[in-house]
Formats: structure tokens, C-alpha cells, sequence
């Protein structure tokens, strides 16, 4: 094989360097003012395959979810929803739902009023075409997904393709989650749209993805050139499997099995939580359930009972910590908090009688994982599951009114 000129060589890693310099320092520039959830807008990319852009003031996600064409705005304006998510959907009507306290934001001529006292009493419902949107809203299942979607700041609209969820706030924590809620919800009424009579005739076209081609040439090219100089260049006489291995297991916190080590990303600056990172008040109230607060609970999320799940509460200097969820090998979930109040695991005997806010979309594979970033606020709580393989959370009435122990 013929010599790579080391010139050669410097080059195309220079290019590359400047490629990814300019690719990151635009997504700076992107996200520049949204430096609290900047976290959190990046997880929602990686949910929708899709790459931020810039309209104004507003940071834009255009991509896809389950198979449906999908918009997420985020905005600090003050004059419109700091969150918008849009779907597209075969509605064939103007819909809309908002608070009472915010009647006068209603979109439709006319107020519409359905059999379910809860979101009569919480809700004005209004439309253009009051028959077809009293028909859709009348269904049990539209009503409670309505109810789960419906809150003091969350305003819901549709018109003729489009079904937009407005949240007026950032939550404090956990925004990523709250998208994904709001993409579920919007995904079951598009099943519910699409049986109401004429749904068939509208089109909906499916979502492509941008594909910036230069830029992924002069990376591959690059990397090739870098990898192939990278080989004839370096001698070792280390096994590579081996070396990577070492590496990863120094860097690795203690208490993390070395087969999750590997399956779990950008480890090194973090420490696997202790009893003392919990909130002192929660911490009694487990062990009173015979629960020791620690980094690692053990569990069966899959339902496969062959010892596989764990989760891992993780903590670093900055006092932000992650929650780790493995199952069968592979990391099903890893989101990050500025702060937790409690982690314990729920035993999927319980499952079926926690009273919900926002209930689970499907059923559960096994055991879920009870999360509450803030001990003072019962809304605060969600509780992590996988139906079907795939993490989803869900909201309880009151998480205190869970037994968790004796399981």
C-alpha cells in the first residue's frame, strides 16, 4: 500500500477541525439565549431526528415523530407560548380547547359543549364546525386524552392538517419530557381524526430531512484520511480492544458494572449518587417503606425477570444529576436534572392502581422508576416505564400515595 504524505494527512484534519468548529459554533449561535433548556432542546433533536434553526427570537425543530410531520417552537418572547408543538394531522376542522381563566383566547365562533363535566368546569371548547368537533370531542378516549393534555398554561388547537399544542411556560425541569407527552397525545387524536368522515381526503406529506451534503463529504474524507494515516502512522503493540476497555473502566464511577460501562455516555466527571444527594424528608419516608436511597436500584423495567434492568442516579461537581435507565444491554433512557429529590423503583404490582394526572400511553413491560426532582411539589413527579420496549412517563396525583415497598 502506497505512503499517505503526512502533509497530506495534517490537512485533512485541519479541515475537519474547521468543519466541526463552524458546525458547533453555529449551533451556538442557534441556541444563543436559551442557555437553561439548551439541554433539553438538543434531546428533543435527537426525538424527532431534526436540527435546530433560528426564526427571530424563536429556536425551530422541523422533523418527524412516529411517522408524522412535526414543528417545535421555542420562544422567550413574551407575546406568544414560550412552547409550541405542531403535528400534522388529516383534521378537517377547527378545533380549539383553552382554559377558563383564559376564555378569551377561545379560537371558534362558536362554544362547544360535551358530556364531561370535568373539562366543562376546566375548559372552554370551541369551533367553527361545532358538529363535526362535538362528535370528536364526545369520545371517551379523546376526552381523556384532552383532560391529560389540558392544563392551567396548555392551550390546544386545530385547524384543517395541523394540531398545535401551546404551552405558555417552560416547565422548571424536565421540558424534553413534556414535548414528548405533548407528541404522544398528539400522535393517539391523529388516530381520531383520521376516523372522523372526510379525513381521507386530506394529504399529508411526509417528512424529509434537509441533507447538507458537503459538509458530511468534507467530514467523511477527512476522517477517512486521518484514520487510514492514524493506522500506518502509530505503532502499538496494545491490543486496542483492550486499551479501550482499561480506558473506559478508569474513567467508569464506582458501583457501575463494567458491561453498562460501555453502554452509557460521557461518564467521566460523574459519581454514582449517594443517600445524603437525596432530599433528607423523602429519604425517611423509603426507608419507612423499607427502601435504602442509594445510585443504583435494581428492577425489572423489561419484565423479562433475568436481571438485566438497573438504573443508575448519577451526580457531578455542578450538583446537576442524571437518571440512567438500562434494560437488556442497552441505555433506554438518560435524561439530567438540576436537582432530585428521590429515585426508587415502582413494582409493577403497583402499577395498575397508581391514580394518574397524565396516565401511561400503553401498557407496562414490568417494574417503573419513580422520579421527583422537587420534594415540595407533587406535580413534579413522573414515573418511567417501557411499554413495548420504549421508555415513557407518566404523571401521578400524588406520588407520596405510592407503596413502593413489600414488593
Amino acid at each position: 500500500m502506497p505512503q499517505l504524505n503526512p502533509a497530506l494527512i495534517s490537512v485533512a484534519m485541519l479541515i475537519l477541525a474547521i468543519t466541526l468548529g463552524i458546525s458547533v459554533f453555529r449551533r451556538r449561535m442557534i441556541l444563543a439565549g436559551f442557555s437553561p433548556v439548551r439541554r433539553d432542546i438538543l434531546k428533543t433533536c435527537k426525538l424527532v431526528n431534526a436540527e435546530p434553526s433560528r426564526e427571530g427570537e424563536d429556536v425551530v425543530l422541523n422533523g418527524d415523530y412516529a411517522g408524522h410531520p412535526v414543528r417545535i417552537d421555542f420562544s422567550n418572547s413574551d407575546n406568544v407560548s414560550a412552547l409550541r408543538v405542531s403535528m400534522a394531522i388529516p383534521s378537517t376542522f377547527q378545533f380549539s380547547m383553552v382554559p377558563r381563566s383564559a376564555a378569551n383566547r377561545r379560537q371558534g365562533k362558536t362554544i362547544v359543549r360535551i358530556e364531561d363535566p370535568v373539562l366543562n368546569r376546566g375548559f372552554v371548547l370551541s369551533s367553527d364546525q361545532p358538529a363535526e368537533a362535538k362528535i370528536f370531542a364526545e369520545g371517551r378516549e379523546v376526552r381523556e386524552i384532552l383532560k391529560a393534555i389540558g392544563s392551567s398554561r396548555v392551550f390546544v388547537s386545530a385547524v384543517p392538517g395541523a394540531m398545535t399544542i401551546h404551552d405558555l411556560e417552560f416547565p422548571a425541569t424536565g421540558l424534553a419530557e413534556v414535548v414528548l407527552h405533548h407528541l404522544e397525545h398528539m400522535a393517539r387524536l391523529e388516530g381520531k381524526f383520521h376516523a372522523m368522515p372526510g379525513a381521507d381526503r386530506i394529504t399529508i406529506a411526509p417528512f424529509k430531512k434537509q441533507r447538507k451534503i458537503a459538509s458530511r463529504v468534507i467530514v467523511a474524507v477527512a476522517l477517512v484520511i486521518g484514520i487510514i494515516g492514524a493506522v500506518r502512522l502509530t505503532q502499538s503493540r496494545t491490543d486496542p480492544d483492550i486499551a479501550a476497555g482499561a480506558s473506559a473502566s478508569a474513567s467508569a464511577p464506582a458501583g457501575v458494572l463494567p458491561s453498562d460501562v460501555g453502554v452509557i455516555a460521557a461518564l467521566k466527571g460523574w459519581r454514582l449518587a449517594t443517600e445524603s444527594d437525596f432530599d433528607p424528608g423523602l429519604s425517611a419516608w423509603l426507608h419507612d417503606q423499607n427502601i435504602v436511597p442509594g445510585g443504583k436500584i435494581v428492577a425489572d423495567f423489561s419484565g423479562t425477570t433475568n436481571g438485566q434492568d438497573r438504573a443508575y442516579i448519577l451526580v457531578n461537581e455542578n450538583g446537576l444529576a442524571r437518571v440512567v435507565v438500562i434494560s437488556q444491554g442497552r441505555t433506554v433512557s438518560d435524561f439530567a436534572y438540576r436537582h432530585l429529590a428521590a429515585v426508587a423503583r415502582v413494582p409493577a404490582g403497583v402499577i395498575p392502581g397508581i391514580a394518574w394526572r397524565a396516565p401511561i400511553l400503553g401498557p407496562a413491560d414490568g417494574d417503573g422508576l419513580l422520579i421527583v426532582p422537587d420534594a415540595t411539589d407533587p406535580s413534579s413527579a413522573s414515573v418511567l416505564v417501557l411499554s413495548s420496549g420504549k421508555a415513557i412517563a407518566a404523571l401521578p396525583e400524588n406520588y407520596k400515595n405510592l407503596v413502593l415497598g413489600g414488593f
